[in-house]
């Protein structure tokens, strides 16, 4: 998913990323950089992340349907594979 900064640096988080991760206006967030790469996550939420055996695993709750996510990154994956990403 591609978007741009604006003139006073601030970056837009597209409606279904905010959807998706139950994030309003106000939310607090944490931006980090790691190996020149920006990370946003949120102040307030745990990401339900374990580590079992060495293997990072999601043990939290989901916001929404689980089974629509899931398609919805399939149908993602076929259009960057078929070259046809949303911009």
């Amino acid at each position: 998913m591609e978007t741009t900064l604006d003139e006073q640096g601030r970056v837009v988080i597209p409606q279904d990323v905010l959807h998706d991760l139950g994030l309003a206006p106000g939310a607090r967030l944490i931006v980090e950089e790691r190996d020149c790469t920006i990370v946003i996550r949120s102040a307030d939420h745990d990401n339900g992340l374990v580590e079992e055996d060495g293997v990072l695993l999601f043990g939290g709750e989901t916001l929404g349907e689980v089974d629509d996510l899931v398609e919805r990154v399939r149908n993602d994956r076929a259009r960057d594979i078929a070259g046809l990403s949303k911009r």
